[in-house]
């Protein structure tokens, strides 16, 4: 009985030696795999904090200048792009539509209205088909832009003024500036 004492002691001991050393590997492995994923975590927290809203504003406002203009100029994928150009299209005429008054019509107007924007929307889809967290969170920021316009153009009276032209064009604003913040 005495001799197995002591064995059992050394396998204990070899037992808790290499527990430790894998609680170590462990604890390391944990560190490295924090700090190579620290930096797209504070990305992350950047953009859903209030401050994200503050930073697009910004970028607005430089793209206003004449040298931001000439910045976003440089975004523009022409092939990439078609869809917006077919979308910018639908919403002059729709808009072209409203001053002739045959959007203005009460049933016929609103369909009309509901057709473009539908349109609108889907060629968004076309362009930003990606599937990415980045790409989805554009994608509800331009549909948001779209549904205030749409809503906009369904209020008597203010039709008249090309707000579904200017939503297109303020989209495809903000889609250059993702395009531009993606490449800093």
């Amino acid at each position: 009985m005495e001799n197995i004492a002591p064995d059992y002691n050394k396998h204990r001991e070899a037992l808790d030696a290499a527990r430790m050393r894998d609680m170590n590997r462990q604890q390391a492995v944990k560190g490295q795999d924090r700090n190579r994923h620290q930096a797209p975590i504070r990305q992350d927290r950047n953009r859903q904090s209030p401050h994200g809203a503050a930073n697009t504003a910004r970028n607005l406002a430089s793209a206003a200048t004449p040298t931001g203009a000439l910045s976003l100029l440089k975004q523009i994928d022409f092939l990439g792009d078609i869809p917006y150009a077919a979308a910018l299209g639908a919403a002059i005429l729709k808009d072209l539509l409203d001053l002739v008054f045959i959007g203005s019509l009460p049933g016929l107007g609103t369909v009309i209205t509901a057709l473009c924007s539908i349109f609108i929307f889907m060629m968004m889809i076309l362009v930003g088909a990606g599937g990415k967290k980045k790409a989805v969170n554009g994608l509800l920021k331009r549909s948001g832009l779209l549904m205030v316009g749409t809503i906009v153009e369904f209020v008597p009276g203010v039709d008249f003024f090309p707000a579904e032209t200017v939503t297109v064009a303020a989209i495809y604003v903000l889609t250059l500036l993702e395009r531009k913040n993606a490449q800093n």
